[in-house]
This record gives C-alpha cells, sequence and structure tokens, in this order.
C-alpha cells in the first residue's frame, strides 16, 4: 500500500510555490522603510513624523501617565525607555512595517509606522479617479 501518490506531491508542491508567491507579493506591496512614525497617546495621534528624515533621533513621549522613549535607526523605531512598572514596552521588537505596533499599556501609549498615501496631484494620468 502506497501512502503518498504523484499526484499528493503535486499538490504539496503547488501550495509551497503558492505560499512562498504570496509571501513575495507582500513584501513587494508592503516594502520596508518609508512612511512616518505615528505615537499615539489614548487613541489620539500625539506626535506624527517622517521616518527617514528622522535617522538617528531619540524622542521622548511625556503625559500626565508618564514618559516613554523611543529610537528611529535603522528604518525602524524601538522603544529604549520608559516609565511605566512592568516595561513590557521596551522588550517589544522594534517596528519596521506598517502593520507592527509597539503598545505600552500602563501609559496608553502606541508607537507604528503608517505608509504616505500619495497626493492627488502626484497620481498618475492612467490612475482612474
Amino acid at each position: 500500500m502506497q501512502i503518498i501518490r504523484k499526484t499528493d506531491i503535486v499538490l504539496i508542491g503547488f501550495f509551497i510555490f503558492c505560499a512562498i508567491f504570496l509571501i513575495f507579493i507582500f513584501f513587494l506591496v508592503h516594502p520596508s522603510g518609508g512612511g512616518q512614525v505615528v505615537v499615539s497617546i489614548d487613541g489620539r495621534d500625539y506626535l506624527v513624523i517622517d521616518l527617514i528624515e528622522n535617522e538617528g533621533r531619540q524622542l521622548e513621549i511625556r503625559s500626565e501617565r508618564g514618559f516613554n522613549e523611543i529610537l528611529i535607526e535603522n528604518q525602524s523605531v524601538r522603544m529604549i525607555g520608559a516609565s511605566c512598572p512592568d516595561g513590557l514596552c521596551l522588550h517589544q521588537l522594534p517596528v519596521s512595517r506598517g502593520f507592527q505596533s509597539i503598545v505600552c499599556l500602563p501609559n496608553r501609549v502606541v508607537v507604528e509606522l503608517r505608509d504616505v498615501e500619495p497626493a492627488p496631484d502626484d497620481w498618475p494620468d492612467t490612475f482612474v479617479r
């Protein structure tokens, strides 16, 4: 009795190819770098700055709940200091893509990246508006 047939191997290969193709398309559509660093406190935008222009910059965010410090380097943002009692935000990985964020719950601070949308004047003429 044969457990794996040729059609099973072809089907598995097809699914692996599709997965690799989708990962490639995802990274092509969502490239790292660029965009804006957005710091929110209590769900409101507190600070919005350009990621590339502020390379190497260290920023301190202060609110009535405490402070957080972020560092922008290597086209990513990471939390390097916080007054929160647990310090979990300090152990989160740097944010380098738009779908990632750093959250400090005690201070109610969220750091994330947003892609910059082109202005309507920058759209190509062939783009359907």
